[in-house]
């Protein structure tokens, strides 16, 4: 639930970014032509990825020290409040110092959620548990897409003119899920033990611990950087970078992309409010079903088979669909391809990072992996931003830019594989004599 109303969150301003920016662009005394909002709406996805990358790594950290229940808890509350807090902006930088306050929060459902869910399912229902929770951000971008739909009604319910307000007032939903679920969610018994373990470490020398235990007392990220880790925690790294410049490209200018089709057409305004609404949906409703059944699939072919599965279809749909499809009715059939691979990789990555790290890392380890990669990635919206300047077409811009998974399919012919492995962990039980 937190990572689906997570996902609600990180796509409302995907789906106000044309209006919401011609609107505060004329405050800020700057003439919002296309390329204008290209710009200034590029940068501020930027700074919301810059923000997500700092703040999921941070608490991913906090996570693997305080626990995995009390950090995300506090995570929650600051995404739903500043992404609240931006129906009250004025100006576009204004916009940006909350998206990136915003941006803090967000996210970190994603790494913890993976360790609880690693930690507290065995390894028959592992992976099948993963994707179903790591759909429910596919989910929340398709609720946020629905809700578009009606965000005049919203925004005139709550006293705004302008339809982008109201569904960043939606934003606050999220807070209710701390409300009620406050004392419920426990940590797993293997991040308890470990706890304990560092607990125990605590107040000894460090000739008197054991080589095997001496993990316990280095700073978790220096620990990433050396054996066992070090090749895994790269290659990670290495593999989210390309799927996450494809990911925001797609999930950033969709909508742009939809518009543009439209406005081709000679559907503009509030006419194409509905059927952006509609194509957005579509990319979501691929991306539920990649998220949901990757697990499934990993199950039977492995894990790197079906990372290799989510790459692929994510380069041939992307490379063809984009540039090339001009009408809106094949455009709209054929987006839940895209979305099918470019989700499903998300999800297949909170399995497949969470059997590779161990229960003293590991939600470190997804973090860095993902956070890393999306910090390096998050100039990929302005990227996409300044190549419609060059070539006039969000389309193109998006391709061009998703191209770069073909990086992250290289890297996984490299990394190795955690299918039917026996044991989650590797010596997290022993204690210095």
């Amino acid at each position: 639930m937190a990572w689906g109303l997570d996902g609600f969150d990180g796509n409302i301003f995907s789906l106000v970014i044309g209006s919401a920016m011609k609107d505060l662009l004329v405050n800020s005394g700057i003439e919002p032509t296309e390329k204008a909002i290209a710009f200034y709406g590029g940068m501020n996805i930027t700074i919301y990825l810059i923000g997500w990358s700092l703040g999921a790594l941070l608490f991913g950290i906090l996570a693997d020290y305080f626990g995995r229940v009390r950090v995300l808890m506090v995570s929650i509350l600051v995404y739903a409040l500043f992404t609240f807090a931006c129906a009250f902006v004025d100006n576009w930088y204004t916009l940006a110092v909350f998206r990136f306050l915003t941006g803090l929060g967000s996210g970190v459902e994603w790494p913890i959620g993976a360790a609880l869910i690693a930690e507290s399912w065995n390894n028959r229902f592992r992976a099948k548990a993963a994707g179903i929770m790591m759909s429910g951000f596919a989910f929340g971008f398709f609720l946020s897409s629905f809700a578009f739909k009606y965000s005049q009604q919203i925004s005139q319910l709550f006293g705004f003119e302008q339809s982008w307000r109201g569904m960043f007032l939606l934003g606050i939903l999220p807070a209710f899920i701390v409300v009620f679920t406050r004392g419920k969610i426990h940590e797993p018994e293997s991040f308890k033990k470990v706890k304990e373990l560092r607990k125990a470490l605590k107040n000894k020398r460090i000739e008197e611990i054991s080589e095997s235990d001496k993990r316990y007392k280095r700073f978790v990220l220096v620990q990433l950087f050396k054996p066992p880790y070090r090749r895994d925690s790269l290659l990670s790294i290495g593999m989210s970078i390309g799927g996450l410049f494809a990911f925001w490209a797609i999930t950033g200018f969709t909508p742009s992309t939809i518009r543009e089709i439209l406005a081709a057409q000679g559907i503009n305004g509030a006419a194409a409010v509905p059927l952006i609404a509609n194509g957005s949906m579509m990319l979501y409703l691929g991306g539920m079903i990649g998220y949901a059944s990757w697990g499934f699939i990993a199950d039977k072919i492995g894990r790197k088979k079906g990372m290799a599965l989510s790459f692929i279809t994510t380069i041939i749909g992307t490379s063809y669909l984009y540039p090339f499809v001009k009408d809106y009715e094949t455009f709209l059939l054929l987006l839940p391809v895209v979305g099918f691979g470019v989700f499903s990789f998300f999800s297949a990555s909170a399995i497949y990072f969470a059997e590779l790290f161990n229960t003293e890392v590991r939600t470190t380890a997804i973090s860095l992996a993902n956070n890393v990669g999306r910090f390096i990635t998050s100039p990929g919206p302005f990227i996409v931003g300044t190549l419609y300047g060059w070539f006039g077409s969000y389309g193109v811009a998006t391709a061009i830019v998703s191209s770069t998974v073909a990086f992250s399919l290289i890297l996984l012919y490299f990394a190795k594989e955690t299918w039917k492995q026996n044991s989650l962990e590797s010596n997290t039980t022993s204690i210095s004599g």
